[in-house]
């Protein structure tokens, strides 16, 4: 009764309006649709004078707040969209009682009247329309919209034969609400549940773009045969149907449809959507395949930029007319230009790989520029795949290559060089040069007897652009080498190799540098100089296996370098001024009588991770790591390497004994150069004279890099494997839980499943898992693939990043992805919260023991919290324009207590790469204490390229925090939590990291901006004493912290009081306290004074000082009792053990910034001031990425 009653109060609902009424600017002219989901007008825009389709919330929801959100928010998700093929939103309005959306009016029949009134379509229709239709779900798939209602009633075709998808974005929340009601209405239209997905129909949200593609599969069925694949039986039987019963065979219906165009069909309507079709991208692909082979035109495509050559699909036993040759040609050029996004402008470099099929490589030509001057007619196009022969001149071929060209040898060769190629022309262009599939061409440098005047320079020489190049062998005759700078010339040019070798040929002598690079011009050097990167290659030329003049950005991954001559030459000859950079990441480094890497000039910079670097030839005579100008303006990173014995480690040039010299490792370590690298006290190559044996084995020169076996080294480092697919490091076998090394940032426990033999974990130095992949003899060669050359962080960059065992489901081709070396399809990305939430809810319940999912770029995820099963885990950026956000939405009930995160890590390790991670507290005095990670004891945290964002009110939150332990007995030993942070920002308005009672803490900061007001380091004091040791390490590299409560604050209470020890290192780094006056040490205890004197150890390095009065301040908690506060010499004389090199008026750019709210900040706000005295100091800004803005 209580219901009849309230039904009875409420206002009744407004009726429909009619022809000629008038909303906003709109004169309604004709209902063109109507239903359970509402009513369709078409109008007239009396501002802009069009016709326009009005869609109006159904009148009997107006009343229900949820119901007009959801509108408005699908409308404004439709109205992202901006294609060709989908029908566009104009504007979301009210009127009166009556909420609109209104739509581009779209001409011409739907496809099932179309079909109801003619009859099934061709074949060569249906493929148009379907084609239409892919590249429309493309578009809005990239921006996280899903349909959920595609069908034949949904697509209009205009007169002009365009496809138009209709009623984007809004089916989902509608059409449930007319479900609820409205199935056994007389005349309702059952068409959504002919198309719908498996997975739709048991659980409308749990949807992605493959159900719009089952959905499609659906339509083009009905668009060959004029039915629905399940035509007949009440709503139940259709949705059983779909769920259990496969379709007819579409042959039978209409025996003109192709095999192939079947199979396809099958592969859309598969029920299990991992079976299925997984992307409008791969639909594009089969559809294509499917025109070509059945001569189909594409008469949708465009063809005024058609490459000149014949596709890869097209034989010439074939002779296809002319016309159809080029609607061909121009279905396979859409597809390479608009497979990613049609609306994007930015042109995309896209390097295939060395196994990809040579029919799928049609790059995307150069958008033609604009000129002030007159334009000339454009030259005819020239082929841009070029197979050469060892017969055929290859440097003029590169000389003369267009834009973009794909250049393949053919052949083993050799291909004879001789350095007197014609100059490469000025313009910049993009080239790749690779090898056959399953050859090893050659590159031999011989003298040239008739070169005439012309000067000799290099094998290859390059001027702008990029350049890829792929499986290629190097190598020089003796008599070649009098006048040739290197084999490669790089100027002002981009290069990527993978997979090449670099060798000295019989009787070369010296040899020639493997790559020079220079860098001529301000513009190229810029903030980043042109990259040089070399994966899975072997150098051993006899000289430099890289060498820089001018500014420098080389990475190197799975590299080995013979003894023949140092690894990397950086030479200052004066020009361009700019960043010197050098990584290198699992690479071997073989010494010999030159040193390893020989440096001139102003500061350079080295991070070099996971390597070997150790002497060849035991007898030889001196044997340097680092030969340098100024020991001062080496900035040296190193983490986990295994080091040989050298005779000295660093030594200045000119100046063998002097002071600044390091002969020995102890010393080489100390300072923060190393973390967790070690000595070798046993011979570390596997080989007795691994000089000889390299010499000896030319063609497969990575055996001499094996390594021996030692039960003292942490874990099999270097390169894993050589550039013909030849494994180095074998894979590890699993061992038993008890056997596993202990160490202090060990992140496994005897409780994680074994994993299986194929992927079996390596333990790092520092407790990092990384697979040991798994190359039988007979499989070719695994090259990765060439990404397009951005300058990306050494990690984000690995060609085999960590990754643990695939798990099946949505993450496990991601997995097998990463595993392989390659990037995950576009099908594999993250796009929505949900998504994410359900792939390691998935890794979790099948004992994945972890994964690596890849986030689109520029998707917006709103996330609540996600707590990790124990594993690895790496969440990365898929490389974009638009970095990734993830937002956290806390709920509004915390406790002031306990912490609340974004990722909560209560065991195993989380790896973030690339991520801008938002927290905002909407109440502060209801959500309690929010951070962007909670890691426990024992878990581990890693964050590359990684911006944090807490904003809010409540100084009680941080970005990182160390929660109480969940044994509150303190019984059993506390592991630290490990956090590293690299080329990072943190923002936040309470702590960058804080540490609860009794917990440890082992954090490294390298190029970090943090902008805190709060302190950078906040820990509690625990209830017992106070440990004798350190429980707090910090240490710091190129770091720039403007935290206004201080670098660190222990702070104890009554209860609390054993306040823990503190090792804080910091080099090239600038701390400032910004306008608030406070100590940049503060240590909040009880008791006597001097019992808090050793809390915190303090060593620091060329560190930079802004503002700072007070360095200490100590409280022993007692009333009456003011607080000690240490000026600078008096800090120096009772707390420091080193403070070298200080400089105490450091300015910044932005003299007010420092004041500022952290809020307010940025990494560029934060910038240094270019002529201080410490401009050359601190982080490298060019690294740290931008931050979005505070609570945007």
């Amino acid at each position: 009764m209580d219901s009849k009653r309230a039904a009875a109060a409420r206002p009744p609902a407004a009726s429909l309006p009619r022809p000629g009424d008038v909303l906003g600017t709109f004169v309604l002219e004709e209902a063109i649709g109507a239903g359970g989901m509402g009513a369709v007008f078409r109008a007239h825009d009396a501002t802009l004078d069009r016709e326009v389709a009005l869609k109006l919330l159904p009148p009997d929801q107006v009343e229900d707040p949820e119901v007009v959100q959801r509108f408005y928010q699908e409308g404004r998700s439709a109205a992202r969209l901006d294609h060709e093929n989908i029908a566009r939103v104009y504007s979301l309005g009210q009127d009166g009682p009556f909420h609109y959306i209104v739509f581009e009016f779209v001409e011409g029949e739907t496809i099932r009247r179309r079909v109801d009134e003619r009859g099934p379509m061709s074949v060569a229709e249906a493929v148009d329309v379907t084609l239409q239709m892919a590249q429309a779900l493309v578009h809005a798939s990239l921006r996280g919209v899903v349909h959920r209602d595609v069908k034949p009633s949904n697509i209009i075709i205009t007169p002009e034969g365009r496809a138009k998808l209709v009623d984007m974005g809004l089916a989902r929340r509608f059409e449930r609400q007319g479900e609820r009601g409205g199935l056994t209405q007389t005349g309702m239209t059952l068409g959504t549940f002919d198309y719908i997905s498996p997975e739709q129909a048991r659980d409308p949200r749990d949807v992605d773009v493959r159900s719009d593609l089952y959905s499609l599969g659906c339509t083009l069925f009905h668009m060959l045969t004029g039915r629905p694949p399940f035509p007949g039986g009440t709503v139940l039987q259709k949705l059983l149907q779909h769920q259990e019963e496969a379709p007819p065979d579409v042959r039978e219906l209409n025996p003109d449809v192709p095999p192939a165009l079947a199979k396809v069909l099958d592969k859309l309507m598969a029920k299990d959507r991992d079976r299925r079709c997984q992307s409008p991208e791969q639909l594009l692909r089969d559809l294509l395949g499917v025109a070509g082979r059945a001569g189909i035109p594409l008469p949708r495509f465009e063809t005024s930029a058609i490459p000149a050559e014949r596709p890869a699909w097209e034989r010439p036993a074939a002779f296809a007319t002319l016309a159809g040759f080029l609607l061909l040609a121009a279905g396979l050029f859409y597809w390479g230009r608009e497979l990613l996004d049609p609306s994007a402008t930015t042109p995309t470099v896209d390097y295939p790989s060395l196994s990809a099929s040579r029919a799928a490589s049609n790059p995307r030509p150069p958008a033609p520029s604009a000129s002030p001057a007159t334009t000339t007619p454009a030259p005819p196009a020239a082929p841009r795949k070029i197979d050469v022969r060892p017969g055929d001149d290859l440097a003029s071929i590169l000389a003369s290559a267009p834009h973009k060209s794909i250049v393949t040898l053919t052949e083993d060769g050799p291909y004879l060089l001789t350095g007197r190629a014609p100059a490469p022309r000025g313009e910049a262009r993009d080239v790749t040069i690779r090898a056959e599939v399953g050859k090893r061409p050659v590159l031999r440098f011989v003298a040239d007897a008739g070169g005439g005047d012309r000067p000799a320079t290099a094998l290859l020489a390059f001027a702008r652009g990029r350049v890829a190049i792929e499986g290629l062998t190097f190598e020089a005759e003796g008599r070649a080498l009098d006048d040739r700078l290197a084999a490669i010339v790089l100027d002002d040019a981009e290069l990527q190799l993978a997979g090449c070798v670099f060798r000295r040929g019989p009787g070369a002598g010296a040899g020639i540098p493997a790559v020079l690079g220079r860098v001529a011009s301000a513009d190229a050097a810029g903030d980043r100089p042109p990259a040089i990167v070399a994966r899975q290659c072997h150098f051993d030329p006899g000289a430099a296996a890289v060498e820089c003049r001018g500014p420098a950005d080389v990475k190197f991954y799975d590299c080995t370098f013979g003894p023949g001559g140092p690894a990397v030459v950086l030479d200052d000859p004066g020009g361009p001024t700019g960043p010197r950079d050098v990584s290198a990441v699992r690479s071997s480094f073989m010494a010999g009588p030159s040193p390893v890497f020989l440096v001139r000039g102003p500061q350079a910079g080295f991070r070099v991770d996971d390597c070997v670097l150790a002497p060849g030839d035991a007898s030889a005579a001196a044997r340097v790591l680092a030969l340098v100008d100024s020991p001062r303006d080496l900035a040296w990173m190193g983490r986990g390497n295994l080091y040989g014995p050298f005779d000295a480690f660093l030594e200045v040039a000119g100046k063998p004994s002097s002071e600044d010299a390091v002969p020995d490792f102890e010393r080489w370590r100390s300072g923060l150069r190393e973390d967790r690298s070690v000595l070798a006290t046993s011979p570390v190559w596997e080989s007795s004279d691994p000089a000889r044996e390299l010499a000896r084995g030319p063609e497969a020169p990575t055996l001499a890099f094996r390594l021996a076996a030692a039960d003292d080294r942490p874990s099999p480092v270097g390169a894993r494997k050589g550039p013909f697919g030849t494994q180095i490091v074998e894979p590890a076998a699993p061992r038993p839980a008890a056997e596993a090394p202990a160490t202090a940032m060990a992140t496994s426990t005897a409780s994680e499943p074994v994993k299986s033999a194929s992927a079996a974990p390596v333990a790092k130095p520092d407790g990092v898992r990384e697979p040991s992949p798994v190359v039988e003899p007979d499989e070719p060669p695994e090259i990765p693939t060439m990404p397009p050359m951005v300058n990306a962080d050494p990690d984000e960059a690995e060609p085999t990043p960590p990754a643990p065992v695939a798990v099946a489901g949505p993450p496990a081709e991601a997995t097998r992805a990463a595993g392989e070396g390659r990037a995950p399809a576009e099908e594999d990305l993250v796009r929505s919260a949900e998504q994410l939430q359900s792939m390691i809810a998935l890794a979790a319940q099948q004992g994945a023991g972890g994964g690596e999912l890849h986030v689109a770029a520029g998707a917006e995820l709103e996330l609540t919290t996600l707590t990790l099963p124990s594993g690895s885990w790496t969440i990365a950026a898929q490389p974009g324009e638009r970095r990734p956000r993830l937002r956290f939405h806390a709920s509004p009930f915390g406790s002031s207590t306990s912490w609340t995160a974004l990722f909560q890590v209560p065991s195993g390790e989380l790896k973030l790469q690339g991520l801008d991670l938002q927290v905002e507290d909407a109440d502060h005095q209801s959500m309690g204490r929010l951070a962007a990670v909670s890691v426990a004891a024992g878990a581990s945290l890693e964050l590359a390229d990684c911006t944090i964002s807490v904003v809010g009110r409540a100084p009680s939150h941080a970005a990182i925090a160390v929660p109480p332990p969940r044994d509150p007995t303190g019984r059993g030993v506390v592991r630290p939590a490990v956090v590293r942070i690299r080329d990072g920002f943190v923002r936040t308005v309470g702590d960058g990291i804080f540490v609860a009672s009794g917990q440890r803490l082992d954090a490294r900061l390298d190029n970090v901006v943090v902008a805190a007001d709060g302190s950078l380091l906040h820990a509690q004091g625990g209830s017992g004493r106070s440990p004798d040791g350190p429980s707090l390490a910090l240490k710091m590299e190129r770091v720039l912290a403007r935290a206004r409560g201080g670098l660190v604050h222990l702070d104890g209470s009554a209860d609390e009081a054993g306040l823990p020890m503190a090792e804080v290192a910091a080099r090239d780094s600038v701390f400032s306290t910004g306008d608030a006056g406070s100590p940049l040490f503060r240590v909040d205890g009880r008791g006597r004074s001097d019992a808090l004197a050793d809390r915190i150890r303090w060593t620091g390095e060329d560190v930079g000082y802004h503002d700072v009065t007070t360095y200490r301040a100590d409280d022993v908690g007692r009333i009456g009792v003011s607080p000690r506060r240490y000026a600078r010499s008096d800090w120096l004389i009772n707390f420091v053990a080193r403070d070298d090199a200080p400089v105490l008026d450091v300015e910044f750019a932005d003299r007010k910034a420092p004041a500022l709210p952290a809020r307010d900040l940025t990494p560029q706000a934060l910038r240094l001031a270019p002529g201080g005295p410490f401009a050359r100091k601190g982080p490298d800004f060019a690294a740290i990425p931008p931050a979005p803005a505070a609570g945007s």
